[in-house]
């Protein structure tokens, strides 16, 4: 429920909300961690429209325990087969001073805001109360990010003075833009045909939208 609104997620972000389902979730996390040594970072359902509750866990966790290492973070989704030699290459090309400054992605202009109604997509619509205003600020897509420790300090101490909404790509460069992080296209460090893999996958789909950058 959202609102007086019944919204049905039977793809990724609600397939499995249901006993069985969260069973299954359960069983193989624990293998994960057995085999992987990840880390539980917070306890909560897997819907789209608690996104910037996880951005913020994420970003929270890596100031707070990776300050003596200040890595650089790559977030990619799930379905972005991406060459990690390619990015380190480039990465290494650049000097201290732009590795200090990263916040680079694949960048969105003009994207309007879904509303219930008509025209609705209901994983990404949302209520005025939500997002007053009819455009989104211009942010980068979350499935290919390349952030510099320093901005992702900056950003988690701005994430607990700005108000959370649904669109988590579009509040975290509401904050950077509070902030005076400059958003830039990653194509700024490498060309986007460097991005993907060029090895054989077993992606059902690949997330082609993230590789247009016009």
């Amino acid at each position: 429920m959202r609102g007086n609104r019944t919204i049905r997620l039977d793809v990724s972000g609600g397939e499995f909300l249901n006993p069985e389902g969260l069973k299954e979730m359960a069983e193989n996390l624990k293998r994960e961690m057995e085999t992987h040594s990840d880390i539980i970072l917070g306890d909560y359902e897997d819907t789209y429209f608690n996104l910037s509750l996880k951005t913020q866990y994420v970003f929270t966790w890596a100031a707070t325990f990776c300050r003596k290492s200040r890595p650089i973070f790559v977030f990619v989704d799930d379905d972005v087969p991406f060459c990690e030699r390619r990015l380190l290459r480039s990465l290494l090309d650049l000097s201290p001073m732009e590795r200090q400054v990263l916040f680079h992605g694949r960048p969105l202009h003009g994207n309007k805001v879904f509303r219930f109604g008509r025209n609705e997509v209901g994983k990404w619509s949302v209520f005025k109360s939500e997002i007053p205003w009819p455009e989104f600020v211009p942010y980068l897509m979350g499935c290919y990010l390349i952030i510099s420790f320093e901005n992702i300090e900056k950003i988690a101490l701005g994430m607990l003075f700005t108000q959370s909404f649904p669109n988590d790509d579009a509040w975290l460069c509401t904050i950077a833009y509070r902030l005076g992080i400059e958003m830039k296209s990653v194509e700024k460090i490498m060309r986007r045909y460097q991005i993907p893999t060029q090895k054989p996958t077993y992606f059902k789909s690949i997330h082609k939208k993230c590789f247009d950058f016009h």
